[in-house]
């Protein structure tokens, strides 16, 4: 079917409505533009035509200033991705604890450990030792 089109308020056409569909992707003919072929008694706007199929989706409202922000959504395969590290983290966690653990088994309180002992703070560095 042929279809004519408005540009800049003149009339266009008639073209195929395949280079107008082709048009409408380009950005070249908006849903405000008014169209009309032989089955339309009058000019119509296009976004209200057959044609409305063809043109993107607008976006949708803008959230009032003081609502809050809603949290991004993450992918489903990256949460499969991080579900996987998180347990491998903790199994070797599991596995190389105890070996870690097992010099200190020895010390019952904290002062036992083998660490430097700490003195009074001084003027001149952090820590005397």
């Amino acid at each position: 079917m042929n279809w004519h089109f408005e540009v800049n308020r003149k009339p266009v056409g008639p073209i195929a409505e395949v280079d107008l569909v082709a048009k409408i992707h380009a950005g070249e003919v908006l849903p405000d533009c008014r169209v009309w072929n032989p089955t339309l008694m009058s000019w119509i706007r296009a976004g209200s035509s057959a044609l409305a199929s063809h043109f993107p989706a607008p976006p949708p409202p803008m959230p009032h200033a003081d609502s809050p922000v809603p949290p991004a959504s993450v992918p489903e395969n990256l949460l499969h991705g991080v579900e996987q590290f998180t347990d491998k983290v903790v199994e070797d966690v599991r596995e190389l604890l105890p070996q870690f653990l097992l010099p200190f088994r020895e010390f019952r309180r904290f002062d036992q450990f083998p660490f430097p002992k700490c003195t009074k703070k001084s003027q001149y560095s952090d820590y005397e030792k």
